[in-house]
């Protein structure tokens, strides 16, 4: 009994440490999103990038763009001014920078008459930051350990920015919004009679230096090729280690479907075990965004298809037609 329990664990040993590795790659390209959106002016990859023309002088109710999701939005005061601009989020956001003192925008900062701004950590004002002839009061200080280009910058809650930069033509960002396929249809249902244009962006921060994306996506392409392979390898080690039992349980009259189905239970229920105490583990020690559940879902579909067409393609070369061979 010891030594079948200490099959098991050494056999499905290897699904916790790659979850971990997953657990971990995650990690890093948290981070490396995080960094990414630091450079990049807090804009992340997916950002839109909109000209919107009306001869209306009343601001837009960006509370009003879509009631059921969450987004952020920024105004720039130019095209590609990114010194000192709107900003405005609807639910959890990922655009938290780094605050060193303070504390970031909440929602209750938004549409209720407030003049309020959070500035980098290179900005001189303490108390309040002066704009277009108005004070807005600081309510945090943003910025990394080592210099950034949010340094030097300032936000402020969009509504109050909005009153003071209003013109024919405006310039905003949305982003983190799920739908941004849609975001044209959504848009024209909030803005009535502008003219929106968007506007094809380049790539900025440190994806344009360092090719980020390009470098992650390969380390994952290497990675899922890695637990890949692991998984063949274990599956069918797995069914060679079962081939004394298989043969036996064939011999004694067991039907071929209940000793398949009953070693493919204890197969997954061991691996899928391990890989899930793997992935908790990881989660607890390197935490890792959300966002990166659609990479932790392609290894787990990796793993798992791999695992079981190999057992399955494995155990079937121990199937009743080569009992005899298997006894000489």
């Amino acid at each position: 009994m010891k030594q079948r329990v200490s099959t098991l664990i050494y056999l499905s040993l290897p699904f916790f440490v790659m979850s971990l590795i997953i657990a971990a790659y995650t990690h890093y390209l948290t981070d490396q999103q995080k960094l990414e959106r630091i450079s990049n002016s807090l804009y992340s990859n997916d950002s839109v990038y909109l000209h919107i023309t009306t001869k209306k002088k009343e601001p837009f109710n960006w509370n009003q763009f879509d009631l059921n999701k969450k987004y952020t939005i920024f105004k720039e005061a130019s095209d590609g001014d990114t010194h000192v601009r709107g900003f405005f989020s609807k639910g959890s956001t990922d655009v938290v920078p780094p605050i060193k003192e303070g504390r970031f925008f909440q929602p209750e900062d938004f549409y209720k008459n407030k003049k309020v701004a959070v500035v980098g950590k290179a900005i001189k004002e303490t108390e309040y930051f002066y704009y277009e002839g108005e004070r807005f009061r600081i309510i945090g200080r943003m910025g990394n350990k080592t210099p950034t280009s949010i340094d030097q910058q300032v936000l402020i809650n969009i509504d109050a920015f909005d009153e003071i930069t209003r013109g024919n033509t405006n310039y905003y960002v949305i982003d983190d919004y799920s739908d941004q396929k849609n975001v044209i249809n959504q848009l024209k249902k909030t803005v009535n009679d502008a003219r929106i244009t968007i506007k094809n962006k380049e790539d900025k921060g440190l994806n344009r230096i360092t090719g980020i994306a390009e470098q992650s996506l390969l380390i994952l392409y290497v990675l899922l090729c890695v637990i890949g392979l692991t998984s063949i390898f274990i599956s069918v080690y797995w069914i060679h280690r079962k081939t004394m039992l298989i043969t036996i349980k064939q011999l004694i009259g067991f039907q071929q479907g209940k000793i398949f189905w009953s070693l493919l239970l204890h197969y997954l229920l061991a691996t899928q075990s391990f890989y899930a105490l793997g992935l908790l583990t990881g989660k607890l020690m390197l935490p890792f965004s959300n966002d990166q559940l659609k990479i932790i879902a392609l290894s787990y579909a990796v793993t798992t298809v791999l695992g079981v067409v190999s057992f399955v393609i494995a155990f079937q070369r121990k199937s009743y037609k080569n009992i005899i061979k298997r006894l000489r």
